[in-house]
């Protein structure tokens, strides 16, 4: 199962203050949840495909994986480490989808 998050700069935001605070949030994340396999985070270039511009695709075992992450979510050390995200970057949407695939036999 995928987790895939859809962000875009604050505005105001440098591209290359968003780009390192993004980096190093998701980086920090990863590392912090081995459990959680950090699959791709990408912006797409030239305008191609629809807003918002950025990706960050995470698979996951499986629902219960959006249940510690939404407890976690609610705790002040994760409140604290992912401030300075918050403050460059909007998360405009996010989706859960399946294993493209494993439908197929």
């Amino acid at each position: 199962m995928y987790y895939i998050e859809y962000i875009e700069p604050r505005p105001g935001v440098s591209q290359e203050d968003f780009q390192r605070v993004v980096t190093q949030s998701t980086e920090r994340w990863a590392a912090n949840h081995p459990d959680d396999e950090l699959v791709v985070s990408i912006g797409r270039t030239w305008r191609l495909g629809p807003r918002p511009p950025y990706l960050t695709i995470w698979k996951i075992k499986d629902l219960d994986t959006v249940k510690r992450w939404t407890d976690e979510f609610r705790t002040e050390k994760i409140l604290g480490e992912h401030g300075e995200f918050r403050a460059v970057a909007n998360i405009v949407d996010a989706g859960l989808y399946e294993d493209i695939g494993a439908e197929v036999w």
